[in-house]
């Protein structure tokens, strides 16, 4: 019995001191100029631009290894949470939304 007890004792200080690991969204701020216009694009973009804008990553993603460490590489899934692009006037972005899974379903079923 007193085995049982200092061993709940025991997990519950060392979940009562634990801390929680949180991760902190990185984001990257980026600015150059445009070197090349593909010909179908060049009536909207030049060569004497700046291109400028920013991501930013959830730090916490876990990745995929694709090949070894040494000359491989790693997919982060779902980590890119935001970006933002500006050339001259024309910006893109994108923010990631994270959703509950919606059910579908048609009458009769699958």
């Amino acid at each position: 019995m007193m085995r049982v007890v200092l061993t709940v004792a025991m997990v519950f200080f060392s979940l009562a001191t634990c801390r929680l690991a949180w991760a902190s969204p990185v984001t990257y701020d980026f600015t150059g100029t445009v070197t090349e216009v593909d010909p179908s694009l060049s009536g909207i973009f030049d060569t004497s631009q700046t291109l400028s804008g920013s991501f930013t990553y959830e730090s916490s993603t876990a990745g995929v290894l694709f090949g070894s460490e040494a000359s491989g590489f790693s997919n982060y899934v779902m980590a890119l949470t935001a970006f933002t692009m500006t050339v001259g006037s024309y910006t893109a972005s994108c923010i990631r939304r994270i959703e509950r899974p919606r059910f579908l379903s048609r009458e009769g079923g699958y």
